[in-house]
């Protein structure tokens, strides 16, 4: 039998949850424009291989933004498309780099939360789909990091001959 502190307390689950997933929505698209301008850049700066994944990239966050508005309109949530953090590009690529590191955690850990609130409410189907972007998520930090690292040891210029 459901009571009315039972119904408040699904709600607030259900909110819970709500929010979580605009924080990734917001994450998302802020992460597919940064991607975006970033692949633009190097591609202007003529290093197509960077070019080719980070734009990959930039389409992946997109594709994430819209399974999670799926998600978000099925379990009757109102999903808000018009939030983004400011974009930030550096001067060079190591910046560049270490500005899609700090918004990738930052998203990585509302994942996490995510992960963490849908099990509580089991609620299957979201979690699995917030554990499967987030694995994807996590691929790239790390790829992310072991460019950092490669730049430290080789050097940026030796790097972009390399990978660019």
């Amino acid at each position: 039998m459901l009571t009315g502190n039972t119904i408040f307390s699904m709600i607030t689950f259900r909110e819970d949850l709500c929010t979580i997933i605009n924080n990734s929505l917001t994450y998302k698209y802020t992460l597919g424009g940064q991607y975006l301008l970033s692949a633009e850049v190097y591609h202007y700066w003529g290093f197509q291989k960077l070019y080719s994944t980070i734009k990959y990239q930039s389409v992946k966050k997109i594709k994430h933004a819209d399974m999670l508005i799926k998600r978000s309109l099925f379990i009757g949530c109102v999903p808000i498309l018009g939030k983004m953090e400011q974009v930030k590009i550096g001067g060079t690529l190591i910046e560049h780099f270490n500005f899609n590191l700090s918004i990738e955690s930052i998203s990585i850990t509302n994942l996490d939360k995510g992960l963490a609130s849908s099990q509580v409410q089991r609620d299957k189907n979201t979690f699995i789909l917030l554990g499967a972007i987030l694995e994807e998520d996590k691929l790239f930090y790390d790829w992310l990091e072991y460019q950092i690292f490669l730049i430290s040891r080789i050097g940026e210029k030796n790097y972009l001959i390399k990978y660019g």
